[in-house]
């Protein structure tokens, strides 16, 4: 594995998408590659897809605390629209995560932020599911002009999941 990793890092940052995207394939999914995949994703010289395609194993990872903060700082600062929207979209997958919420919010909430990043921020947000502080947040979107009809359609969602729960919950 390690002549797989200094191949890669043998290619310029920014060149060789092809070659690069090949090493990964040939790397496999071993999770002991996260550091590696980690400092790929962080590196805003790397290609888009090279980027994206570590970003799709990083998702796999089991011990997530160190990815998901790697994963959250390209959703909340990266300057490559697709790479930042890939990775709020994979934000979606940890939503219940109590750091990936708060951050999660904090993209959908800030309006000066492109609407697709807000957008995306917020699916992902609903599929951590209507725990009180996201149904909170995402109730104070309702207003918002851009995003105010999916946070209300969100909302409805989650209002009759709960009331579905409590009707088929058993007695006590």
């Amino acid at each position: 594995m390690d002549e797989l990793t200094t191949a890669f890092d043998a290619l310029a940052p920014d060149d060789a998408e092809p070659q690069k995207l090949d090493l990964l394939v040939h790397m496999g999914n071993k999770s002991t590659l996260a550091g590696f995949w980690q400092r790929v994703l962080l590196d805003s010289r790397q290609p888009p897809e090279v980027r994206a395609e570590v970003l799709k194993r990083l998702r796999a990872v089991p011990d997530q605390a160190g990815v998901l903060q790697a994963i959250v700082a390209v959703a909340t600062t990266d300057a490559n629209p697709r790479v930042r929207l890939r990775a709020t979209g994979a934000l979606g997958d940890f939503a219940s995560d109590t750091a990936v919420s708060a951050a999660l919010a904090e993209i959908s909430g800030d309006s000066s932020r492109p609407l697709e990043d807000r957008y995306f921020a917020l699916t992902s947000l609903e599929r951590g599911g209507p725990n009180p502080s996201a149904l909170a947040f995402v109730s104070s979107l309702r207003d918002d002009a851009e995003l105010g009809k999916a946070a209300q359609a969100i909302v409805s969602r989650w209002q009759a999941r709960l009331n579905l729960r409590r009707t088929i919950a058993p007695p006590k």
